[in-house]
């Protein structure tokens, strides 16, 4: 979400190399003293004339006191914002605080307070999220009824989903499992719904709809068994689906798990099993990239050959190109590349290769290779994150450079407050307030403020 924030168009007054502390600012925050830093951040954000630029500040410095779990003072902050989906994003956030803190009432009657009536809206958003941290608290009938403030039926049910998925992660299965069946009863046949039920316009009827998720449900939890090594218990929670199209999908998750621990008979034993169209493409792919890391790259690549033949689908190319480029085969790797016919994932690949070779420390080259990508927002974004890795390396003199030679406005802008970030989460302090400190752009540089404290905590 934050990341998504910086795109937003900001006000770019120039850079002229040296930093200015503002008169707000005290010397005790170069030690990283996360209140100061707020407090700059906060009294920066106080001044911003534009509504919207200041409510963004604003939702930074929120973030920023959740993390300290000074969740009191965020929940002052939201009064302050005045765009309503940002003040609902807000009350969205403070209310997953709550919920992580266990006071599951206060975080409900938030949660449920937002008036945000979009179907992916953060009223829904934070009942889910209460409901998931009530259901890992092992509190899975609140959570149930947490969720049935969800007035849209597929996102109800999308949200129960969520809690069961939750109850496996816990390593609860049995219970999970239990938790999933309550999926296909609560709702349809809880006696105080109308007796009308309209599905969304994913399916046809009421009945196919609920059981989407109760058998999305089922494929999660086969795979969650199988990573957490429980093979045969995930094969029979698979084959127990009834939904042809589910249970396919369930069986190529654990086949993909088991070649991605090496077993690649295994793997391949029940990606023949797998009778639906393109059911065992996953699972193929997944074989191939097994066969690479452990240097059969004649094996790989055969498999490779075989998908792109019977599927058109060339990711296990892209992978095998990326498992030759960490072992340092560079030119061999670059000739997988030119083979791939889609632009997009060529360009995705060569994104990921320029960061094997930025940790090998050959910055050049991995900018070098990325100017190839011929879509302007995929190279750029490319390129932050050639950046982001030479910072965290301990170079963000470097990666500010280059980010005033590459970048303009807005996105020169953004890349600071992400090259700040990136000091911050090294352990770099100083330098990354005075990075953040750089920004002239008021907005801007109270964000970048804010996500320093945020990390430092």
């Amino acid at each position: 979400m934050k990341k998504l924030r910086l795109l937003l168009s900001v006000v770019f007054f120039g850079f002229q190399g040296q930093f200015v502390l503002s008169q707000s600012s005290n010397l005790s925050c170069l030690e990283g003293r996360t209140d100061c830093l707020i407090l700059e951040a906060q009294q920066i954000a106080e001044l911003i004339s534009e509504t919207n630029r200041r409510d963004e500040a604003y939702y930074s410095i929120l973030t920023a006191f959740i993390a300290q779990n000074r969740v009191d003072e965020a929940l002052a902050l939201v009064d302050k914002i005045n765009n309503p989906r940002t003040q609902a994003e807000s009350l969205a956030e403070v209310s997953l605080a709550l919920a992580k803190l266990g006071r599951f009432g206060s975080a409900y009657g938030l949660a449920h307070s937002i008036t945000d009536s979009r179907n992916k809206s953060s009223r829904i958003t934070a009942l889910e999220a209460v409901a998931i941290q009530q259901a890992t608290f092992g509190l899975i009938a609140d959570a149930f009824e947490t969720v049935m403030a969800i007035n849209n039926p597929f996102r109800r049910s999308e949200a129960q989903s969520a809690i069961a998925i939750a109850v496996a992660r816990s390593g609860d299965l049995p219970r999970a499992i239990q938790a999933a069946s309550k999926i296909a009863t609560d709702y349809w046949f809880s006696p105080d719904q109308s007796s009308v039920k309209v599905a969304s316009g994913l399916v046809s009827r009421s009945g196919e709809f609920d059981n989407y998720w109760f058998f999305e449900t089922l494929v999660r939890i086969s795979q969650l068994q199988a990573r957490a090594g429980d093979i045969r218990d995930g094969l029979q929670t698979a084959r127990s689906i009834p939904d042809v199209s589910a249970r396919a999908r369930a069986l190529s998750s654990i086949s993909v798990v088991l070649a991605e621990i090496g077993d690649v008979g295994g793997a391949m034993k029940i990606a023949k099993q797998i009778d639906t169209a393109y059911g065992d493409l996953e699972p193929m792919i997944a074989v191939s990239h097994a066969f690479a890391v452990a240097g059969k790259f004649d094996d790989a690549t055969k498999v490779a050959l075989d998908i792109k033949t019977a599927y058109g689908d060339e990711r296990a190319f892209a992978q095998l190109a990326l498992v030759l480029a960490r072992t340092g085969e560079l030119e061999v790797s670059s000739s997988y590349v030119n083979t791939l016919d889609s632009e997009i994932l060529k360009s995705d690949t060569i994104s990921k290769i320029s960061l094997i070779m930025v940790a090998n420390g050959h910055v050049d080259q991995a900018l070098a290779s990325v100017s190839k990508i011929p879509q302007r927002y995929r190279y750029l974004e490319a390129v932050k994150d050639i950046l982001s890795v030479v910072t965290q390396n301990g170079h963000a003199d470097l990666a500010k450079k280059l980010a005033g030679d590459i970048f303009e406005f807005e996105d020169y802008v953004n890349m600071l407050i992400e090259i700040a970030g990136d000091q911050a989460r090294s352990g770099d302090a100083i330098g990354a307030i005075v990075t953040a400190r750089q920004i002239k752009d008021p907005m801007s540089r109270s964000i970048a403020l804010a996500s320093i404290a945020e990390i430092f905590n």
